[in-house]
């Protein structure tokens, strides 16, 4: 890993990287936060199916912020190991506007990590209070309105019907 990260640190023209389940944890993010310290061609990285935590996300969030101009705008970073946490950080540091930066992630990649309900809710009322919805788009946020207590409290669940009342529609419909 940390020669492919000196490599990439030098190199002028690889716009997209996918290093996903490289197996790399803390390390190998440290390494790749370093090399996009100073890499101003890439606009994706996938570094999905590792073993990425807050340090590791932390090294390569820093990595790109150190870089006025990296050019990521597209990251995925689904089946790590990022909690609430992690993803507060991410989202203050590369997702959401800040004054003086003009680089922001517009697509993003999370699902599958350990993030929980509430906080998705949360994050995603911070990316509507920011005026970016449509602007930024998060896979793991397409579902998110489902999970409003306003639409919980006006839904109603379902259960599998047993076999024995699936024969007829009048059965079905008298079940209702």
């Amino acid at each position: 890993m940390v020669s492919l990260c000196d490599a990439l640190s030098t190199n002028k023209g690889i716009k997209s990287l996918n290093l996903y389940r490289n197996v790399f944890d803390v390390d190998g993010a440290r390494a790749l936060g370093k090399a996009l310290k100073t890499n101003t061609t890439l606009s994706l990285l996938d570094i999905g199916h590792n073993r990425i935590r807050l340090t590791g996300l932390k090294s390569i969030t820093d990595g790109i912020l150190a870089n006025p101009s990296s050019k990521i705008s597209e990251m995925s970073i689904k089946w790590n190991f990022i909690t609430d946490e992690g993803f507060s950080f991410l989202f203050d540091a590369l997702v959401l506007p800040k004054p003086g930066r003009t680089q922001n992630l517009k697509k993003l990649w999370i699902k599958n990590n350990f993030m929980s309900e509430f906080h998705k809710i949360e994050l995603n009322k911070r990316i509507t209070a920011a005026n970016m919805t449509g602007q930024v788009y998060v896979d793991d946020f397409e579902g998110v309105n489902l999970l409003a207590k306003e639409y919980i409290d006006r839904s109603i669940w379902i259960a599998p019907m047993p076999e024995s009342l699936l024969k007829t529609p009048d059965q079905i419909a008298h079940f209702f």
